[in-house]
């Protein structure tokens, strides 16, 4: 590629906090953290409510996630720079990072753009900069992202899913924790229904929404306390200004995009409120599911209104959507000296 380089953005999930230090489980910049919550084990620690997402490798642990996409971005002929992160932090502390890393990339060859390839919550980060950037950037390729944002997190947002053995990373008081999670979803109307098939009017971004409504750890009556909503309204707070950071700009003249989405498998895309499978007031399980990557619908893929794009679908599951042989086609003529 010459003077450009092609930057891979992933998440890294980092060990977590024990109770007994959980007051203050992330340094984000927040002048808040939430407060212990009260637990329904002695353990600290209590078995999520769901059950285990089907997965290739049913245990979970071995199963190397982007080691086929990283063999293949090596093999690519260019220089290539792989970006981890903490995807449970603050998005918006996250943007600066990834900021400072392409700035580091493009001075060390020349100070040309970049290409740069992201997945799942990678993908908004990277939006939000080539929203701030675009001249930094000469093509980007989203993969399985929730561009527009969804219902595709609330089983483990509520419900609470393990990740293979693990029961701590995908539980609603542990995400609870996490500002990153609230970015997952959109700033418009969710699709969320009553058990007559109507509407909810639920602001996702309004803290009295998730009161009124039970979602999360406000499910459990007496558990949250005022400390508790005052973190969630600052950690919403912080999610919606990151949202606002996706919208198209009109006076940008962004590269060329291409968006790559599945359509394999049935993938949460609605939610009831005390509907017949309800789960601590929210049924999950009643309303038909889309076609999706276990994780994303195609729909919510897409970039916001006003994005140029290619679209491109397969029949891949979440994690491993990276691995369409297509992509490294889909990457080369971008990738010009």
């Amino acid at each position: 590629m010459g003077s450009r380089g092609r930057c891979w953005g992933r998440a890294r999930a980092c060990p977590r906090a024990q109770r007994s230090d959980r007051s203050r489980p992330l340094e984000s910049g927040s002048p808040l953290a939430p407060p212990p919550l009260r637990r329904p084990s002695d353990r600290g620690w209590s078995p999520p409510f769901g059950a285990p997402r089907s997965r290739p490798d049913p245990s979970g642990i071995s199963k190397p996630i982007y080691e086929p996409w990283l063999r293949t971005a090596k093999s690519l002929g260019c220089p290539f720079y792989a970006f981890a992160y903490d995807w449970y932090r603050d998005n918006l502390e996250t943007v600066e990072k990834l900021a400072a890393a392409i700035a580091a990339i493009r001075e060390r060859h020349g100070g040309g753009p970049v290409q740069l390839v992201a997945h799942s919550m990678g993908g908004l980060v990277s939006l939000a900069l080539l929203n701030r950037q675009p001249d930094a950037f000469v093509h980007v390729l989203f993969g399985g992202i929730p561009l527009r944002g969804g219902v595709g997190f609330s089983e483990e947002m509520h419900v609470g899913l393990p990740t293979g053995r693990n029961q701590r990373v995908s539980d609603p008081h542990m995400l609870f924790t996490c500002p990153s999670i609230y970015t997952l979803y959109p700033l418009g109307r969710l699709d969320c229904f009553a058990p007559d098939g109507s509407a909810l009017d639920l602001d996702f971004f309004n803290p009295g929404s998730w009161v009124e409504h039970g979602i999360g750890i406000f499910a459990d009556p007496g558990e949250a306390t005022p400390e508790h909503l005052e973190f969630l309204g600052w950690a919403l707070g912080r999610a919606r200004t990151f949202r606002e950071q996706l919208i198209h700009r009109k006076d940008a003249a962004y590269p060329p995009i291409t968006v790559v989405a599945s359509h394999g498998f049935p993938t949460l895309a609605t939610a009831m409120r005390h509907g017949p499978k309800s789960v601590r007031g929210w049924d999950l399980k009643s309303m038909p599911r889309r076609p999706g990557d276990q994780r994303v619908c195609p729909e919510h893929a897409l970039p916001p209104d006003g994005f140029e794009y290619e679209r491109v679908e397969n029949a891949l599951e979440h994690g491993a959507i990276l691995e369409d042989p297509r992509i490294p086609e889909l990457l080369t003529p971008h990738a010009r000296g």
